[in-house]
């Protein structure tokens, strides 16, 4: 019998959540890596889950990368905006280098709200430090294979700190501070969604992009889905959009027509004609 309490713990959720993405992408090469961790015969270990979890992640970039190329080699984009789940170091770095100008949304801090912050430490680019609140620098010791530099303090001059407990610094009194080696991208993401252009176009995403998902979900049934596997979700998808382009091609076509303008003209005389129900 198993141990019910694994399945409780941050171990146990995230092997649930692998079996749970296994299921929905069965036909694709993601579901048979996923399905592969999970179901052999035993508990994936940390190390199934770490390979799983960078699989995801660089198929999570390859398709952005072609869905990205399909659009910008069809139409003339000058700016891209995209929600909070895009606002990564990659694409970011993806669309400046490309001459393009992303537009993405403030995300909230999901670090510790004691202590210091990760904007309370400025940067030197010439020494290539980190200084703390207390003037005390930290020394960039590694990048791990996330693309994280790692930067760390001298513990003898942090280890009798009165602000050790704010900096969290460990029990040597050594701070380790991370950042991304392509967080300056990020950076001018976020300088460009403070203008007022960028709060503009991003205004517009409510208007066109997020009516399309709300019409999708409420009138064309696509809060959940009834079919299982990647492909047969696909072949829905796509049926419930090419129906709801239709409807929109048919919208155009009527209000260029003739017929809408003598239906302006008559509608006096259509609100006072009797309605019949069907």
């Amino acid at each position: 019998m198993e141990d019910e309490s694994i399945y409780c713990s941050g171990f146990g959720t995230a092997l649930t959540d692998i079996q749970r993405k296994a299921a929905v992408c069965e036909d694709s090469d993601v579901g048979v890596a996923l399905w592969g961790v999970g179901n052999h015969g035993g508990i994936p270990s940390r190390k199934d889950l770490n390979d799983v979890s960078h699989f995801i992640q660089n198929a999570g970039y390859e398709v952005v990368h072609k869905v990205y190329d399909d659009v910008t080699s069809k139409f003339d984009v000058q700016f891209v905006a995209m929600d909070a789940g895009y606002k990564t170091p990659w694409i970011a770095k993806k669309t400046l280098d490309d001459g393009k100008i992303p537009v993405l949304p403030y995300t909230r801090y999901k670090g510790s709200k004691e202590g210091y912050h990760p904007w309370d430490y400025k940067y030197d680019p010439v020494k290539d430090v980190f200084t703390c609140p207390h003037g005390q620098e930290l020394r960039h010791t590694t990048t791990d294979r996330d693309g994280k530099r790692i930067y760390r303090s001298t513990p003898k001059y942090c280890v009798n700190c009165l602000s050790k407990s704010y900096c969290k610094a460990n029990e040597k009194g050594q701070k380790v501070f991370t950042t991304h080696i392509w967080q300056e991208y990020l950076d001018i993401v976020e300088s460009i969604r403070k203008t007022d252009l960028g709060k503009q176009i991003y205004a517009q995403r409510k208007e066109t992009i997020e009516r399309v998902f709300a019409d999708a979900k409420e009138k064309h049934a696509m809060r959940y889905t009834h079919h299982r596997g990647l492909a047969a979700v696909t072949r829905w998808v796509r049926l419930k959009f090419a129906a709801m382009n239709l409807k929109k091609l048919a919208q155009w076509s009527w209000k260029d027509s003739m017929f809408s303008l003598l239906f302006v003209r008559c509608c006096p005389i259509c609100k006072n004609a009797p309605t019949f129900a069907y």
